[in-house]
């Protein structure tokens, strides 16, 4: 392991470099995450104007209700991984996303579900040759 020097005279290794790339990456990548779960509530507002037969100021009351649902539930969960641990937040936040993903691929709307199941053996897939 070799140490470096800062300009402000700290040491550090090479290791903690990579580690602050990688929170860096986890971190643009959880951020990437929150700009498309609002731009899919905001694609998502057409749809739910006709179908719900809201006005104008009811899809706000979407949109807030979807900002503060988020803003909580992320609260929440950053709360819970300083009580309990990061790791172990991690580990139980997987299993209650696994039954969904599952249950999609074995019904009938399985064009809904994303990603997309993979097509039978032998199936066409619309690509030629």
């Amino acid at each position: 392991m070799a140490t470096t020097f800062s300009p402000a005279g700290e040491v550090g290794t090479q290791d903690s470099g990579r580690r602050l790339g990688l929170a860096l990456l986890v971190i643009a990548t959880a951020q990437l995450m929150v700009v498309l779960d609002a731009t899919i509530v905001n694609v998502a507002l057409p749809h739910i104007q006709t179908a719900l037969r809201f006005s104008g100021s009811g899809l706000e009351w979407v949109v807030n209700a979807y900002a503060l649902a988020l803003g909580g539930l992320l609260l929440l969960g950053g709360r819970a991984g300083d009580l309990l641990g990061r790791r172990r937040m991690l580990v139980a936040g997987w299993p209650p996303l696994a039954p969904p993903r599952g249950s999609c691929r074995g019904s009938g709307r399985a064009r809904y579900c994303w990603p997309a199941p993979p097509p039978a053996p032998g199936a066409c897939t619309g690509s030629p040759g």
